[in-house]
């Protein structure tokens, strides 16, 4: 099996962003674990001044912290627990 081409990493990592931007607004936080960890996993990041979907995501996550400000939430982990 051939590794993935950086194009299909970067197209991946755009559709992943996206969705865990979506998941975010809608307040499903517990789908995206599976996904956040992908992403730790293998290292894929991205500079989110260049990317829209990471500032999407960056946004709502601020958001949805920023409703919540009774809960003590400074990680993904504690973010991801304070609504499973």
């Amino acid at each position: 099996m051939n590794k993935a081409s950086v194009e299909e990493l970067n197209n991946l990592h755009g559709m992943v962003a996206n969705q865990l931007a979506t998941l975010v607004r809608e307040g499903d936080l517990k789908a995206i674990e599976k996904a956040i960890s992908f992403l730790k996993n293998n290292n894929i990041t991205a500079d989110i001044v260049e990317s829209k979907p990471q500032q999407d995501l960056f946004t709502s996550i601020s958001n949805t912290v920023d409703n919540n400000k009774d809960k003590k939430i400074e990680t993904v982990e504690e973010l991801l627990k304070a609504y499973s």
